[in-house]
């Protein structure tokens, strides 16, 4: 139900990848889709974001939790009671698979494809506790730029997500902004989490006063080549230990 790396690392920062496959367990077919081809882009997943996340890890060498299965079988990404957890209807296409589910086959399919993945994140962060760590939860996602269904472009390369704890996404911003001058960075865009208030970041970030960040990459730079995963990865790593130096950020708590 979840890929899991480096599992017994002391890195005080844990990498979550909520949307990084668009496979279907066999039981749901290809979920009763109209166009099955759906499945291939980003309404299904996030494409870049699992090669990022894994060479990421690779590089600093932290646990990192990757979902198994793609978001229109089950949202890891949105808290247990959001309504768009298994959600009917996703940018104007049906999911005949999440029609009218009953309250027994929406609490097995928690149990088999939801729980076991957060009850995988909660444990790496009392692991690291116990170990005397203060993780900083990094949730990585990616956006399109064209959302259409009469929805503005999105200029941004990168966005930085947050509700009240807002420190890591201050890093972020000044690192990016001093070091890589050409990126459009947006504050709580393409979706504000001081309004939506569901995700992994602020489940096991802001709700545990744990420090935490979701970042989104635009899928269309990877398409266009204006940017690699290589680069991203390096990027962040880069980030990452600038503030790993920095000993207020390993004492952060949500205010």
């Amino acid at each position: 139900m979840f890929t899991l790396l480096n599992p017994h690392s002391n890195v005080p920062i844990l990498l979550l990848c909520e949307h990084a496959e668009n496979k279907v367990p066999e039981e749901f077919g290809d979920l009763g889709l109209a166009a099955p081809s759906i499945l291939n882009g980003h309404w299904a997943y996030d494409p870049p974001m699992k090669k990022v996340t894994m060479l990421l890890a690779e590089k600093i060498g932290a646990t990192t939790v990757l979902g198994n299965y793609s978001r229109l079988v089950i949202d890891l990404n949105r808290q247990e009671n959001d309504p768009d957890l298994m959600t009917p209807h996703y940018f104007g296409h049906d999911i005949p698979a999440n029609m009218n589910l009953s309250e027994e086959a929406r609490a097995q399919r928690i149990g088999t494809y939801y729980n076991p993945y957060h009850d995988q994140v909660s444990f790496q962060i009392e692991r690291l506790r116990k170990n005397g760590h203060l993780p900083f939860i990094l949730s990585l996602h990616s956006f399109t730029e064209s959302p259409g269904i009469g929805l503005p472009d999105r200029p941004w390369d990168v966005g930085l997500l947050y509700n009240k704890y807002d420190q890591a996404a201050r890093h972020f911003d000044d690192y990016l902004t001093r070091h890589h001058p050409e990126l459009k960075i947006g504050h709580n865009e393409p979706y504000d989490l001081r309004v939506m208030r569901t995700s992994s970041a602020i489940m096991h970030g802001e709700n545990k006063d744990l420090p935490y960040l979701l970042l989104e990459l635009k899928n269309e730079n990877f398409d266009r080549g204006d940017q690699t995963h290589e680069q991203w990865a390096d990027i962040l790593a880069d980030v990452l230990q600038a503030m790993e130096l920095d000993l207020e950020f390993h004492h952060a708590v949500v205010s």
